[in-house]
């Protein structure tokens, strides 16, 4: 069978279009570690991974006007920084509760805009500033017929320091995403016009305009698209996308809860977007992808996208 790889942000186990099992009631019967093995993500803001960007906005003293000003230029937040802060630090503290938020932080869109908020406005040395993002694809279905598919991704949270001795700080999220017909686009990469000259490799697929880290487009990184093979983009953005389910467990208690239908993540915005990259067409199934990798987040100009792969 051929080998299929996807790379990306989240983007985001894989189940049939109609059915969810039922995460809290098999995770009463063993208590597992749901972040064991999943890889470490990347959160990428445009072609800069988020560590970089940061402390480039901090040098120059402009966290307020990106937060603040309107795409492509900043976030697009009209919230007065002081108020943004304790707004960030909440959801933090409170993942499951139901919080008002501005349309810029709803949804799979919003939920690596605040990853990203987290690290801008809170020094490095605080513990919300302090997370390590982890995920992993876990099932995933396409329909070419109808343009249409589901993607179920497992993502943890961790923290660098500040974790007293014995606690475990860490957050498990599973995410159970619906494409509708007619939303998922495939495009196919368009080759450089001098392979010789890496000068000339730049957006392999112009015809979805959306800005790749730098590491995925250089034809010098192993880990690049040009170098990894991978040729065709599956993509899906827009209020069309339906969350279907979202589960939240602190890993310190054994219980996994399905958060409630009018929290904040389950509503898509223009920004939302999922990135597939495979090597040939996209196939149907989860079995038929090999070492897939992937983007899910905000595709709006700035993109904060989380990466694996």
């Amino acid at each position: 069978m051929k080998n299929f790889s996807i790379i990306g942000i989240a983007a985001l186990a894989m189940l049939s279009i109609s059915g969810c099992p039922d995460f809290s009631r098999s995770a009463q019967a063993q208590v597992v570690d749901p972040c064991e093995g999943l890889p470490q993500w990347g959160l990428f803001v445009g072609r800069e991974p988020a560590e970089e960007f940061v402390a480039r906005i901090r040098a120059q003293d402009d966290v307020e006007a990106f937060v603040q000003n309107q795409p492509p230029e900043g976030l697009g937040i009209d919230m007065d920084i002081g108020e943004l802060t304790e707004l960030v630090q909440r959801i933090d503290a409170e993942p499951r509760t139901i919080i008002d938020v501005p349309e810029e932080m709803l949804g799979i869109a919003g939920f690596s805009t605040t990853l990203l908020l987290k690290r801008l406005l809170f020094p490095n040395d605080e513990p919300v500033a302090d997370q390590i993002v982890y995920g992993k694809i876990r099932d995933y279905t396409y329909v070419s017929e109808t343009k249409s598919g589901h993607i179920s991704v497992d993502m943890c949270i961790d923290r660098r320091e500040f974790v007293p001795l014995g606690e475990d700080r860490r957050e498990f999220y599973h995410w159970d995403i619906e494409i509708p017909d007619d939303q998922f686009m495939v495009a196919e990469r368009e080759p450089p016009s001098d392979p010789s000259d890496p000068a000339t490799y730049g957006n392999p697929f112009p015809t979805i305009n959306f800005p790749l880290p730098a590491e995925a487009v250089d034809p010098a990184n192993p880990a690049s698209i040009w170098r990894r093979g991978l040729d065709h983009k599956l993509h899906a953005e827009g209020r069309e996308i339906i969350v279907r389910h979202v589960y939240h467990r602190q890993l310190s208690d054994p219980n996994l809860t399905r958060l409630p239908d009018n929290h904040h993540f389950y509503t898509s915005t223009d920004a939302s977007c999922i990135d597939l990259f495979t090597e040939g067409p996209p196939p149907a199934t989860f079995g038929e992808l090999v070492d897939n990798a992937y983007c899910l987040g905000r595709c709006e100009h700035p993109g904060v996208v989380n990466t694996g792969g």
